[in-house]
């Protein structure tokens, strides 16, 4: 277990106390619903934004600590994902929504 600090939490995560300075495992469950700390790894000019708890919309930058939740997400435009099988500290994952769901991009 080790200590990060939460720069953005996500709305899907309105309901739960999630605090800024956080405690997580290295051990991630991949399994919709469990929630997640991803690091942003780059700044996009669409896409970049993130609801908040409040329903704002946030910007995201490259390095940002978003705490989000996994799951999958069908979508005729936008993306669209699934949850991976398995999930190691440092893959790379997809923000599918602007609600923090977070996936593998299809």
């Amino acid at each position: 277990m080790r200590r990060i600090r939460i720069d953005k939490v996500a709305s899907a995560l309105r309901r739960m106390d999630i605090a800024a300075d956080a405690l997580v495992s290295d051990a991630i469950v991949a399994r919709p619903g469990y929630v997640i700390a991803a690091r942003a790894i780059e700044q996009k000019s669409v896409y970049n934004e993130l609801e908040n708890p409040h329903g704002r919309a946030v910007k995201l930058y490259e390095g940002d600590v978003i705490a989000g939740v996994l799951g999958e997400r069908k979508a005729l435009h936008g993306h669209a994902g699934v949850v991976p099988a398995e999930i190691k500290v440092g893959d790379v994952l997809h923000m599918l929504n602007l609600g923090g769901v977070i996936g593998l991009a299809s």
